[in-house]
């Protein structure tokens, strides 16, 4: 069981990736506020990484925000820059 909540995870974290990283007129819309949809992903990756790898939970804890803290920081680092030309 635990080998499917490492695909779903690595999935999940790619798709993530994916959507973060595209430009935003390619990025899925959905009603819900963008707060919310940031803390379900989060959630949900952290939830299948750590029944994926149940003996590495406070590593996968801290990978998981070291991660996605770099995913959210990466393109306001890109924007502000393009913006200050």
């Amino acid at each position: 069981m635990s080998v499917i909540f490492r695909w779903m995870a690595w999935l999940l974290l790619g798709a993530v990736a994916v959507f973060t990283l595209c430009p935003i007129a390619l990025r899925p819309l959905t009603s819900a506020p963008a707060d919310l949809e940031r803390a379900l992903a989060f959630a949900l990756i952290g939830g299948a990484f750590c029944l994926g790898y149940p003996k590495h939970r406070l590593a996968v804890v801290l990978s998981v925000i070291g991660l996605m803290g770099l995913l959210e920081a990466r393109p306001r680092s890109r924007n502000s820059s393009s913006m200050s030309r």
